[in-house]
């Protein structure tokens, strides 16, 4: 065997090594070579979640009330049933029986609830799309209507409507719920005259609620429109509301150096 003799180069001690870089070796991404892709995190709380509350939903329409809608046309369509029914069995001015505390008499009305103004049937017509306008923008003055408004103005205006359909097609409203010496009527003026009670009931507790001496705050909330109540205060009257629907609240802070 013979030998060969290798000599290795010496570095100079007296030069720093020169750094020679490495390749870079790019490696193929879902099929696709030479796409550099950033690796999603692997700690989830780098990215969290938003905190930014939900936004309020919009005003629903009115047709889309379900129960408010089924409750009109419920008092709509058992006012026209029980009018087709004595329109059709009993003569005009008959009464079953014919005495009696609580009657069944069929007789008509030119004019308003209970056979007031008579004669004024176009008049009335006009009224009644007025009045059905005030009851649907009632109905769109609050966000979330409680459950007694919404009764109220289902009663109202399936009676409305029953009412309407009358005086158009007949030129007068059918009459026939007879009791004592009551005015006769029907079904649809029960609905309206319930419902305007109902109403009145609101308007009353909305304003007894509020204490005589509280501070003067908001009605209605600025958020949602939902009822702002009054939170306990350990003294005095209450100063803070907080709305029954969204939960936002309102305080009032004295002002020491005011006058």
């Amino acid at each position: 065997q013979t030998s060969i003799p290798l000599t290795i180069p010496m570095q100079n001690l007296d030069r720093a090594p020169e750094v020679i870089p490495s390749p870079t070796l790019t490696l193929p991404l879902r099929g696709r070579v030479g796409v550099n892709r950033p690796n999603p995190p692997r700690n989830k709380m780098l990215n969290p979640p938003s905190t930014t509350p939900n936004p309020i939903p919009p005003r629903p329409p009115i047709y889309r009330d379900l129960a408010l809608i089924q409750l009109a046309a419920l008092a709509f369509l058992l006012d026209q049933f029980t009018k087709y029914l004595v329109r059709e069995f009993l003569r005009l001015y008959e009464s079953v029986p014919p005495d009696g505390f609580f009657r069944i008499t069929h007789t008509f009305n030119t004019g308003s609830i209970f056979g007031i103004f008579q004669g004024q049937n176009t008049v009335f017509i006009l009224v009644s799309f007025i009045g059905i306008a005030v009851l649907i923008l009632l109905s769109r003055s609050r966000r979330f209507p409680p459950a007694l408004l919404r009764l109220s103005l289902g009663l109202q205006l399936g009676g409305a409507f029953g009412n309407l359909l009358d005086r158009i097609r007949l030129g007068h409203v059918t009459d026939w719920v007879d009791i004592g010496p009551w005015p006769v009527f029907n079904i649809a003026d029960a609905c309206i005259v319930t419902g305007l009670i109902i109403l009145a009931y609101l308007f009353i507790i909305s304003e007894t609620r509020r204490p005589a001496d509280a501070p003067s705050a908001y009605d209605y909330c600025p958020i949602c429109d939902g009822e702002m109540r009054p939170l306990p205060s350990r003294h005095g009257p209450p100063n803070a509301w907080r709305c029954a629907i969204c939960g936002v609240r309102e305080r009032i802070i004295p002002d020491d150096n005011a006058l």
